[in-house]
């Protein structure tokens, strides 16, 4: 299947988008490997696809925009093995996110502040596994 990112940036295909990135990074897992290399493009292009559409589309607080983060951030995590790059994604979500909170309707707080908070978990973690790997130090939190 192809992955067209010129689709319309509607929410059902932005939806689409982020559940065929989450789709074929579950099955890079599984995988053969023969298999685990075209998974993880058509995953990457997915989730690139998704993402341009969110932030084009989302506020930065935005609960869809952040899941997306997280969910894309782990897929360099682990598919990519690259925390630098995860950290770098999720990072950049997370202050985005923190600097307009104070523009988020009520009704979203509760979802984003758990999504934020995952966030900043994964973020915790990675950095760790990049000091342990003597690869520098992100910024703390």
């Amino acid at each position: 299947m192809r992955i067209k990112a010129t689709w319309p940036c509607t929410r059902a295909n932005r939806y689409r988008l982020i559940r065929q990135g989450d789709y074929y990074r579950y099955l890079v897992e599984f995988a053969r490997k023969a298999q685990r290399e075209r998974y993880a493009h058509l995953s990457l292009e997915a989730y690139k696809a998704a993402y341009k559409h969110a932030l084009g589309t989302l506020e930065a607080w935005h609960p869809t925009r952040l899941g997306l983060a997280l969910n894309f951030a782990v897929y360099y995590r682990d598919v990519w093995s690259s925390p630098e790059r995860a950290c770098h994604l999720a990072k950049h979500a997370f202050d985005e996110a923190v600097a307009m909170l104070y523009r988020m309707p009520e009704q979203e707080f509760k979802d984003s502040l758990m999504i934020l908070q995952l966030l900043r978990d994964d973020l915790i973690m990675w950095s760790g596994e990049m000091v342990q790997q003597g690869e520098g130090c992100f910024p703390s939190f």
